[in-house]
C-alpha cells in the first residue's frame, strides 16, 4: 500500500509539475516562446546551450526569467547538470566566476556550494587595492558588482562597496562607461553595452543599501548618455558612429528595466523595434542581415521580459524566492527624457567622482548589463586591442576594401568558433597579425599583436564572441 501510494505522489508531482510549465508558458508572449524555442534547439547533448561563450550561463537566466527550469531544459543531459559542470579553470579571469554565480542565483541555487564550489571565495580572491580583478578592465568590475550583490548577505559588503566607488571614478565626461579604465587609450570611449551594465551595476548597489558618494549623479548622467544613443526607430546604437542593434538594445532594456522604466515611451519604443528583428527560427541577431544567435537572443528574452541579469537576491536562510522586478507603473522613477541631447563623441578620460544628488526612491531589485567598447579610431600599436565580437563589428561597419583572410594562425584555429561567420577587423598598421584567445574580461578577446597587413580589412569566418 505503502509503495502504491508513494508511486501515486510521484506521478502527481510530475503532472502538477508539467501543468504547471504549460499554464506559465500560456502567459508567456509569443515572441519570447519562440526565442525560448530557439535556444532549445541549439542544446547539445551535455546540456550546453551552444554558441559563442557563455551562453549557457546567459540562456539559463533568460529561462529562468520566464520560469522555466533548467533541470527540465534537457537532452541526454539538463542545462542544469551541465552548469553544475562548467566550472571556471584555474587561470579564469574574474568575469568567468561572476558570470556564473548571476546564472547560479538566478535559478535558485546557493552560490557558495554549487557542486561542491564556494562560487563567492573565488571571486572574493581577485579583490584587491579597491577595485576587482585587473586594473585596467573595468567590467570586471561591473560583473563583480552585480555578481557579489546578487549573493546577498553572505558576500563581502566592502568589495561591492569599493568596486562601486571604482565604477564612478571611472565614468567618463559624457556619462557613459567603456570597458576599460587606460586614460591614454584614444579607443576606449564609452559605448551604450558597457553604460547598460554600468547603470545595472549602480542600480544594485543603491536600491540594496550601499551608500557611495556621487552614486545618484552617476546613475542619472549614464542614464542620459544611454538614452542619447537611441536610434529614432527604437533600437539603441552601439555608440554614436553606429546603427542600431540587437544587443545593443537587450542590454539597454534591462538596464532600464532594472531602473523600473518598463512602461516608460524609450522602452517601449526599443521593444518594438527589438521585436521586428526576430527572424522566422525565434532567435534574434546581432544585426539585420546577420544570422540569429544564442547570445543575442538570451539577452533579448531577458529585456523582452521586463527583466534583468539579477532576477533574486540569493537568501541562506530561506529558499530563495524571485525578486519582484521594479515597475515605473507601482514606484515613481525619473521619467527619461524622450529626446535627449546628443553626446558627444565618447572621450577616454575618466570625469572626477560625481557630487551627491538625490537617490531615486528604491524598488524591487533588477541588475544590469555589460558590453563591449567601439574602436572608431586605429589601434595603437604600442597597445595590443582587445576586442570583443561587437567591437569589431562596429569598427569596421563603414569600412570597404573587405578582404577574405583565412591564415589558420591568424584565425587561432578555433573549430568551436567557425560557424560564427562575419566578423571583420581593420588593423591600420603594417604588422603581421597574430590571434590567439582570452577570457580576461568575460568576452572572448581577440588579442591582436606583431607585424602586417597595412590598411586592410581582414574577414574573420572564425571570430570569438563577448562573454
Amino acid at each position: 500500500m505503502k509503495k502504491k501510494l508513494g508511486l501515486f505522489i510521484a506521478v502527481l508531482i510530475l503532472v502538477c509539475s508539467v501543468l504547471y510549465q504549460f499554464a506559465y508558458a500560456e502567459e508567456l508572449s509569443p515572441i519570447v516562446l519562440k526565442g525560448i524555442d530557439f535556444l532549445r534547439t541549439y542544446q547539445e547533448d551535455t546540456g550546453k546551450i551552444s554558441g559563442y561563450g557563455g551562453e549557457s550561463q546567459w540562456a539559463a537566466i533568460a529561462f529562468a526569467a520566464n520560469g522555466l527550469n533548467t533541470q527540465e531544459v534537457k537532452k541526454s543531459q539538463s542545462l542544469y547538470e551541465y552548469l553544475l559542470q562548467d566550472t571556471p579553470a584555474e587561470d579564469a579571469a574574474a568575469t568567468e566566476w561572476e558570470r556564473r554565480i548571476l546564472a547560479i542565483v538566478a535559478i535558485g541555487k546557493d552560490p557558495r556550494d554549487f557542486n561542491g564550489i564556494n562560487y563567492i571565495q573565488k571571486l572574493e580572491e581577485f579583490s584587491n587595492n579597491g577595485q576587482m580583478g585587473d586594473a585596467l578592465l573595468l567590467n570586471d568590475d561591473i560583473f563583480g558588482i552585480l555578481a557579489l550583490v546578487a549573493s546577498g548577505p553572505v558576500a563581502s559588503a566592502s568589495a561591492i562597496q569599493d568596486s562601486t566607488k571604482f565604477l564612478i571614478e571611472h565614468q567618463q565626461e559624457n556619462g557613459g562607461f567603456s570597458w576599460s579604465t587606460d586614460s591614454t587609450c584614444g579607443w576606449c570611449g564609452a559605448d551604450s553595452n558597457d553604460t547598460a551594465s554600468a547603470l545595472q551595476a549602480l542600480q544594485a548597489s543603491v536600491l540594496n543599501g550601499f551608500e557611495v558618494e556621487g552614486i545618484d549623479v552617476a546613475i542619472e548622467r549614464a542614464k542620459q548618455y544611454l538614452l542619447s544613443l537611441q536610434h529614432e526607430n527604437g533600437g539603441f546604437r552601439y555608440d554614436a558612429y553606429s546603427d542600431p542593434d540587437g544587443s545593443s538594445t537587450a542590454w539597454a532594456l534591462m538596464a532600464l528595466n532594472s531602473m523600473g522604466l518598463q512602461q516608460s515611451a524609450e522602452v517601449q519604443r526599443a521593444k518594438t523595434w527589438l521585436e521586428t528583428t526576430q527572424t522566422e527560427n525565434g532567435g534574434f541577431p546581432w544585426m539585420t542581415g546577420y544570422t540569429a544567435d544564442t547570445f543575442t537572443t538570451s539577452h533579448a528574452i531577458i529585456g523582452l521580459s521586463g527583466k534583468s541579469w539579477i532576477l533574486q537576491i540569493f537568501n541562506p536562510d530561506a529558499t530563495p524566492a524571485p525578486t519582484p522586478t521594479p515597475n515605473d507603473s507601482a514606484t515613481p522613477s525619473p521619467s527619461p527624457s524622450l529626446s535627449p541631447s546628443p553626446t558627444p563623441s565618447p572621450t577616454a578620460t575618466p570625469s572626477p567622482t560625481p557630487t551627491p544628488s538625490p537617490t531615486p526612491s528604491p524598488s524591487p531589485f533588477t541588475t544590469p548589463t555589460a558590453s563591449p567598447t567601439p574602436v572608431p579610431s586605429p589601434i595603437p600599436s604600442s597597445t595590443p586591442a582587445l576586442l570583443s565580437t561587437n567591437r569589431v563589428r562596429n569598427y569596421v561597419t563603414n569600412e570597404i576594401d573587405q578582404q577574405e583572410y583565412t591564415d589558420p594562425e591568424v584565425l587561432g584555429a578555433s573549430e568551436a568558433a567557425e560557424e560564427n561567420s562575419g566578423v571583420m577587423l581593420r588593423k591600420e598598421q603594417t604588422q603581421d597579425i597574430v590571434a590567439s584567445t582570452s577570457f580576461s574580461n568575460g568576452f572572448l578577446f581577440y588579442i591582436f599583436g606583431g607585424v602586417a597587413l597595412a590598411g586592410t580589412t581582414v574577414y574573420f569566418k572564425k571570430a570569438a564572441i563577448e562573454h
